[in-house]
């Protein structure tokens, strides 16, 4: 990550040191409340930094404040490079949203994940996630994104409002306190296309139980693989995805 990204040292103060370093403890409950893996380091100059990482098949990620001085944030990216042991690191710089010099440096220093505040819950969780993910991680086939939309599910006779954690044209994962069997077949009224009427159909793929998850770093749902959805949908639902995604990605 290049230095030129941070704040010149004339900017920085004890009381704004102070905040950042609040903020990061908080940043720092809110992932470990959604079962990430988290670690707090210190860096003997007071910066604070946190370490994700769920294993050597996975790449591990650096969160790191863009607030305070730039030699206490040179020393913990040595700390966090080395922790990476030769692993892909994901660099996440946390803070406010940057002005347009220090996002192309950021860019220029292959780093596109930001964590900017504010962050709804859902986003956030998507945002870290696809940081640590697996090194070798399975073509999907269709990009997914965090979108705040509600859905209807119709099971059998059955409907039921949802709200989406995640979803592609190929998929989705809904936010569920009452889980559904594997296997089962649903359908879905997706408001999205300029219409609001059955537009994609899939079974559930897998659960994920609120006493008994079996990811933790997910929230309470299903996740659907759909196998019919029509074509005004699909390509709406792309369109919406690649939007949210380049929202998330720090721009140029």
């Amino acid at each position: 990550m290049p230095r030129e990204i941070l704040s010149t040292p004339s900017e920085f103060t004890p009381v704004r040191t102070l905040a950042a370093m609040r903020e990061m403890a908080r940043l720092s409950g809110r992932l470990q409340a959604m079962g990430i893996p988290v670690a707090e380091l210190e860096s003997s100059t007071g910066l604070p930094a946190l370490w994700l990482d769920r294993g050597v098949l996975n790449r591990p990620a650096a969160v790191l404040s863009t607030e305070l001085d730039p030699d206490a944030f040179e020393e913990a990216l040595d700390v966090v490079c080395r922790l990476a042991a030769g692993r892909p690191l994901s660099l996440l710089p946390y803070g406010a949203p940057l002005p347009h010099p220090e996002r192309l440096h950021l860019r220029d220093g292959d780093v596109a994940l930001p964590i900017y505040e504010p962050l709804d819950p859902s986003a956030l969780r998507f945002q870290v996630n696809r940081a640590i993910a697996p090194i070798a991680a399975p073509d999907r086939g269709a990009h997914r994104a965090p979108i705040e939309l509600e859905v209807l599910l119709k099971i059998g006779m059955r409907s039921r409002m949802s709200r989406v954690y995640t979803l592609s044209s190929r998929g989705a994962f809904l936010l569920l306190d009452r889980p559904l069997r594997p296997g089962r077949r649903v359908y879905l009224e997706v408001p999205v296309g300029g219409a609001n009427h059955p537009r994609a159909s899939g079974r559930v793929m897998f659960v994920n139980r609120v006493n008994a998850p079996a990811y933790p770093d997910l929230p309470a749902g299903v996740a659907l693989r759909f196998d019919r959805v029509d074509a005004i949908a699909a390509c709406a639902i792309d369109h919406l995805v690649e939007r949210r995604l380049s929202a998330l990605e720090i721009q140029g």
